[in-house]
């Protein structure tokens, strides 16, 4: 295989895991949220003796920290912004409607966007 096509397969790979990602951070996100509300419920109708009062508030503490700083909704926004940005380019450089190096400006974009650098960035024009 040559560098191109080992380039190709590598940005396909790196494209799958940011699909998955992005399926997999909703999925957090319902789960720990149904979770938070649940063990809240349960906190406010005090109806456990202790210890298990105390696990549960503390749970509860732990599930909506995770929520508020975790943040998996914004995470699975920007693995479908970069994936978004970089699929399509992909698919044009695979065609050879483009070349590496703008492939590459595109490929650091989505980066940027994923690691929350480049919100605000304008496409790589051809």
């Amino acid at each position: 295989m040559n560098t191109q096509d080992e380039y190709s397969s590598d940005l396909g790979k790196k494209l799958d895991f940011w699909l998955s990602h992005s399926k997999y951070w909703p999925y957090t996100h319902w789960i720990t949220g149904t979770a938070s509300v649940a063990l809240s419920a349960l906190s406010a109708a005090k109806i456990l003796e202790e210890p298990y009062q105390s696990i549960v508030f503390v749970t509860t503490t732990i599930t909506i920290g995770f929520l508020g700083f975790a943040n998996p909704g914004r995470l699975s926004r920007r693995y479908v912004r970069a994936y978004v940005i970089l699929d399509p380019d992909l698919r044009d450089y695979r065609a050879g409607l483009m070349d590496a190096k703008t492939l590459t400006q595109v490929h650091r974009q989505a980066e940027w966007i994923l690691h929350g650098t480049g919100e605000n960035l304008t496409p790589v024009t051809t």
